[in-house]
């Protein structure tokens, strides 16, 4: 059975480290306290959704929020800085400090340290390499452009390929995505939570990270638990326990998981990851990564 916590109830049950549950058939997952101590969000200034998002998850686990640039020209890093939203302007337009608290009031009250990385060099890759590969790190953000074909060969993602160094998941906000956190109001809504399933990577972990963040949240979303079959047949959809279904389609893979995810209008999609494994994942990219942009939606790619 799933327990559900209304957004109240989940900070009470922190602050007494009472264990609440969620039950994917086999798999029980218990919540002793915030799942993060540490969120990094690597920025090019062009992706605000992912920041917001960096910044209400780091304030629903009071944790630590480290903002990471790299820029190679020093003096445009400052106007960059300049012109990006702030975190105390943000809260402040989420209602959550009073207008003219002081930067202290982020940790004092709000529980978030905020550490701001300025990174010099050429390579995002290679700059921010070791901050994402850093095992303190729960979880990465990071905002992403959706090339595909020859585009993602001749120009391959950075921030795919700096998910695929990291220990932790990495939550995708991809270009012109919302997500599911409210830019005006810092208000977070998950309905609707995809989990596709295959045989190539243990669901385990992302049905782990599904359920912190929606705990985390204070969100009761429903979790759709998909298995793809690409050879035919189908079998009858069927619900796991309460709020949770094992969901059976035919279908090539990537297109099958993306028609899904728009038939449920997904506020989140949640896979494992095994990372590039063969040639073709080279060329066209991970499944996980296809999936991202052909969704264009939220989605948390969880290593293996």
């Amino acid at each position: 059975m799933i327990r559900r916590f209304p957004p109240w109830a989940v900070e009470t049950v922190w602050g007494a480290r009472i264990s609440p549950r969620l039950a994917f058939g086999g798999l029980e997952i218990v919540l002793t306290s915030a799942p993060f101590d540490r969120v990094l969000n690597l920025t090019a200034f062009d992706n605000i959704p992912a920041f917001e998002h960096a910044l209400r998850i780091a304030v629903a686990a009071r944790c630590s929020l480290d903002i990471a640039h790299v820029e190679s020209d020093r003096d445009q890093l400052g106007r960059e800085w300049d012109a990006f939203p702030g975190v105390r302007s943000t809260l402040q337009r989420w209602g959550l400090l009073d207008a003219g608290a002081p930067p202290s009031a982020v940790r004092e009250q709000l529980g978030v340290k905020v550490v701001k990385h300025d990174l010099s060099g050429s390579s995002p890759v290679h700059a921010l390499g070791p901050v994402v590969a850093d095992p303190e790190v729960g979880l990465v953000v990071v905002g992403s452009g959706l090339r595909e074909g020859l585009g993602r060969i001749v120009h391959p993602s950075v921030a795919e390929a700096l998910a695929r160094k990291a220990k932790a998941p990495t939550l995708f906000i991809p270009k012109g995505c919302q997500g599911f956190v409210n830019s005006a109001t810092g208000a977070p809504t998950l309905r609707n939570v995809l989990l596709p399933i295959d045989g190539t990577v243990a669901p385990d972990r992302a049905l782990e990270l599904a359920a912190d963040l929606a705990m985390l949240l204070g969100q009761t979303p429903v979790f759709h638990l998909l298995t793809v079959n690409e050879a035919g047949g189908r079998q009858s959809d069927r619900p796991v326990s309460v709020g949770a279904f094992d969901v059976f389609r035919s279908g090539p893979l990537v297109a099958t998981i993306v028609s899904y995810a728009e038939e449920i209008d997904a506020d989140l999609i949640v896979m494992g990851t095994a990372g590039h494994d063969s040639l073709r994942d080279i060329a066209l990219g991970s499944t996980t990564e296809q999936v991202l942009h052909a969704a264009g939606r939220a989605l948390a790619a969880v290593p293996a």
